[in-house]
């Protein structure tokens, strides 16, 4: 069974905010509700279209002092509720299949600044303050690999 957004959430949560076209599943429903309440000043339809069918939503991670673009990741609505509540970035991994705190084990974390969304509010954008490197391979960045310059 499916519920839509705006008829099962309290509108103390989502005021005038509803995203009634989209069908979501009852979990779903409940994550979506849960990231509504630390989100109060985001427009439900950007959630539901976000994360609708419980997608995985690319992540741009930026420094923040200096703009650069650290690495991509996913994110979905577990790993970014996490953020949230922690202020640390966490991300879901594609290869493990399991949420994961960025530098868990190597210490490298990043702190979160801001998050934004992209027009289509298909992308996640972090500024984050990366302590130490951002990339596994121990480089800064993860975009070390040049594939092309126009000369």
């Amino acid at each position: 069974m499916t519920t839509k957004y705006n008829e099962t959430i309290n509108d103390s949560i989502v005021g005038e905010k509803t995203c009634s076209s989209i069908e979501i599943p009852p979990k779903m429903l409940t994550a979506l509700t849960e990231l509504s309440k630390l989100l109060p000043n985001v427009k439900s339809d950007i959630l539901c279209d976000m994360f609708k069918s419980g997608q995985l939503v690319p992540t741009v991670v930026q420094e923040i002092d200096t703009n650069e673009v650290l690495m991509l990741a996913y994110s979905n609505i577990d790993s970014l509720m996490r953020t949230i509540q922690s202020g640390y970035a966490h991300y879901y991994s594609r290869s493990r299949a399991k949420l994961w705190k960025k530098g868990e084990t190597s210490g490298n974390v990043q702190t979160i600044i801001s998050i934004a969304s992209d027009c289509d509010n298909d992308t996640i954008l972090f500024k984050v303050l990366q302590k130490g490197v951002a990339c596994h391979t121990g480089s800064h960045n993860c975009f070390f690999n040049q594939l092309y310059i126009n000369q």
